[in-house]
């Protein structure tokens, strides 16, 4: 996660710990950084952005060597641009044994359309130019990078939550209530602007928000990207 979160400047984390000078500043800098990272490195609930606690001290630290490695910066960012462009295409070979991830990237080749895979294309090409171009200027390279990553992102959300987001809006305009059973997904009060009450067993007529796993057919009024929701018969 740490040397994702750095990109295209990941080459710098080795170069900052191998090159640490200790003075009070820097030990103070070390410290504010270490305390985030262990801490939730060892927690039992690990979400990426955690550590992003730490982030501040780490690029001061980062920033003391002055160049910024410009062939390194262009291999990362040419190398993830790759990876957005590859990875919907072979998701679909990938063996996964989770059902509800399964039934999540089954939409991919909807949402990672023919659009997506030639805009992506373009920022390809303009990137390889802009490094034979504009060699020590970086700004139009993390111009490009910073781009193409918000339009990962954007697709793998629509993909991820899509359906949460639709669902949550029409029980926001409809004035409707469900209960969830196997999770509690925030996302969905957040869009329908309420709270939902979490049932272990549902009775018959309650309408259910929950993983699309082991549903009959004949009781689910929507479904998409993992997720139903249904009526108990």
């Amino acid at each position: 996660v740490l040397f994702l979160s750095f990109l295209p400047f990941s080459h710098k984390i080795i170069n900052t710990i191998r090159n640490f000078k200790s003075n009070h500043k820097n030990l103070f800098l070390l410290v504010w950084f270490l305390v985030p990272l262990l801490l939730f490195s060892f927690s039992k609930t690990q979400l990426p952005h955690y550590i992003s606690a730490g982030f501040l001290p780490f690029i001061v630290l980062m920033s003391y060597p002055k160049k910024p490695g410009v062939f390194s910066v262009f291999i990362q960012i040419l190398i993830l641009l790759m990876l957005f462009l590859i990875a919907p295409i072979v998701v679909k070979n990938v063996p996964i044994s989770d059902n509800f991830v399964k039934n999540m990237l089954s939409n991919t080749h909807q949402i990672f359309n023919n659009v997506y895979f030639l805009v992506i294309s373009v920022f390809i090409f303009l990137l390889i130019i802009a490094f034979i171009y504009f060699k020590e200027n970086l700004y139009v390279s993390i111009l490009i990078y910073c781009a193409t990553t918000t339009l990962f992102i954007y697709k793998f959300s629509q993909l991820q939550q899509g359906f949460v987001k639709s669902s949550g809006l029409k029980l926001n305009r409809k004035n409707e209530s469900l209960y969830m059973v196997d999770h509690y997904n925030p996302s969905l009060s957040f869009y329908a602007q309420k709270v939902f009450s979490i049932k272990e067993k549902v009775n018959s007529g309650d309408k259910v928000f929950s993983k699309n796993q082991n549903l009959k057919s004949d009781s689910i009024l929507q479904k998409g990207n993992g997720y139903a929701v249904w009526i108990r018969k």
